[in-house]
C-alpha cells in the first residue's frame, strides 16, 4: 500500500513540475495541426514529417514519441539558396500576446522557481560534425535576465535519452528573487560549410526538474570556457588552443563571423549589443555557449 501511495506521489510531482512547460509533450494541436504554445524559425511543415529529406531548415510534429503521440523533430538540411551554407534553425516556446502586433510573444509566464530544465531526445547525425543546443532563460518583472541553463546535444543515439541542465542563477541579489517569465528555445547548428542532408533531432516531454548535484553532463571533454562574459570588445576561449576555428552566430543561427582563435583575445567590437552563440566543433569536441556583448 505504501509503494502505491508513493508512485501516486511522485507522478503527482512529475506532472505538477511538467505543466510549466505549455504543451511540453507536443501533444496539444492547434487548428493548422501544428504544436500550440511552439513557434518555428525556417521553412515550416505543416504535415508530419519522418524524413530527413527537405530543402530547408524544417521543424514539424512527428509521431516518433517518446510518450503520446507527438514529438517535436528539427533537421539541418540541404540549402539551396545559399551554396555554400547550410543554416540551422530554431522552435521556441511563445504564447498568445494582444498587445503585439504579431499576436505572439516568447516571453512565457511562470509561476515558480525552477531548479532544472529537462527533455528526452533521440538524436541522429551525420560527419559534419553538427549539434544542437537548447537555451533557458529567466527574467524577473521588467525583463532583466537573473537566470540561465543551456543542454547541448550531440550524442547520436538509437532510443529516447533524458537530458537535462541545471538552471543557474546570478548572484548579486537574485539568489531568491521570483521569475517572472522565461524562454525556451532549441536549435540545431551546423559547423559545416557544405550543404548536406543531415541532422535530425526529435525532443519530447520537456519538464522543470529537481536540481543534481555532482555531475554535469554539459560539460566537454577539454573543459572550454568563455572569459569575459559578458563582455564589450573581446573575449577569451578557457582550455580551446590556439589556430582552432571558431563561429559566431546570432540568435537565428545565421553565421556572423568565422576566424581562427586567439590565444590574446578575439576581436568582436562590430558586434551590437545582444546575444550571440560561440561555435567550435572537432571529432570529438562540440561546444556551443552564450556570449553577451554590452559595449
Amino acid at each position: 500500500m505504501k509503494k502505491i501511495i508513493l508512485l501516486i506521489a511522485v507522478t503527482f510531482i512529475f506532472k505538477t513540475n511538467f505543466a510549466q512547460i505549455p504543451n511540453g509533450g507536443f501533444e496539444l494541436l492547434d487548428t493548422n495541426n501544428l504544436a500550440q504554445n511552439w513557434g518555428f524559425g525556417g521553412m515550416l511543415i505543416v504535415n508530419l514529417c519522418d524524413s530527413i529529406l527537405a530543402d530547408g531548415p524544417s521543424f514539424a510534429l512527428s509521431t516518433q514519441s517518446n510518450s503520446g503521440v507527438y514529438a517535436m523533430e528539427l533537421r539541418n538540411t540541404l540549402c539551396y539558396a545559399q551554396t555554400n551554407s547550410c543554416y540551422g534553425g530554431y522552435v521556441v516556446s511563445q504564447r498568445q500576446d494582444s498587445n503585439l502586433w504579431v499576436g505572439t510573444s516568447i516571453f512565457m509566464p511562470i509561476n515558480t522557481r525552477p531548479e532544472r530544465i529537462n527533455f528526452y531526445y533521440l538524436y541522429t547525425q551525420n560527419n559534419y560534425n553538427d549539434s544542437a543546443i537548447c537555451s533557458f532563460s529567466i527574467y524577473d518583472i521588467n525583463n532583466q535576465e537573473f537566470g540561465n541553463a543551456e543542454v547541448k546535444v550531440w550524442k547520436v543515439n538509437s532510443g529516447y535519452e533524458i537530458i537535462g541542465a541545471n538552471i543557474f542563477y546570478y548572484p548579486g541579489g537574485f539568489e531568491n528573487l521570483m521569475p517572472h517569465h522565461f524562454t525556451l528555445r532549441f536549435n540545431n547548428w551546423s559547423a559545416a560549410s557544405t550543404p548536406h542532408l543531415g541532422t535530425r533531432l526529435l525532443i519530447d516531454d520537456i519538464a522543470f526538474g529537481n536540481k543534481i548535484t555532482g555531475i554535469n553532463e554539459q560539460e566537454t571533454t577539454n573543459q572550454i570556457s568563455i572569459y569575459p562574459n559578458p563582455t564589450n570588445d573581446y573575449f577569451m576561449l578557457k582550455g580551446l588552443g590556439t589556430e582552432e576555428e571558431i563561429t559566431i552566430k546570432d540568435a537565428a543561427g545565421k553565421s556572423l563571423m568565422h576566424f581562427k582563435n586567439n590565444s590574446n583575445g578575439n576581436d568582436i567590437h562590430q558586434l551590437q549589443n545582444g546575444v550571440y552563440f560561440v561555435n567550435y566543433a572537432s571529432n570529438n569536441t562540440v561546444f556551443n555557449q552564450k556570449l553577451i556583448v554590452v559595449h
